[in-house]
């Protein structure tokens, strides 16, 4: 288990956590920019679980996100919004999208 501070808040994140989010992978859906495909996720959860739990509490304690979740060819997703807003777009990494939907829920 982590604890983290996240706006004077005590967040909390387990394997656990990690696990109800890789099983609930929408498996029909294609990889982001980081080229990891939600079917390989959802195979391989039970292996995964602990380096994703590694990764997010490091990122989570220093407030920076893994460079390879940064860097990547992107293609353009329309979120929300007016579509002439650059602002609205973004590229959707998998394991970075588990990761805000922990911090969201």
């Amino acid at each position: 288990m982590m604890d983290v501070q996240v706006d004077r808040t005590t967040f909390t994140v387990t394997e656990d956590d990690i696990s109800k989010k890789l099983i609930q992978l929408k498996i029909d859906k294609s990889p982001g920019p980081d080229l990891i495909h939600p079917r390989v996720l959802y195979e391989t959860r039970d292996v995964i679980i602990r380096p994703l739990f590694l990764i997010f509490r490091k990122s989570l304690k220093s407030g920076t996100l893994p460079t390879d979740w940064k860097l990547a060819e992107v293609t353009a997703v329309h979120e929300k919004g007016s579509k002439s807003d650059s602002g609205n777009y973004r590229p959707i990494s998998v394991c970075c999208k588990i990761m805000e939907s922990l911090v969201r829920d």
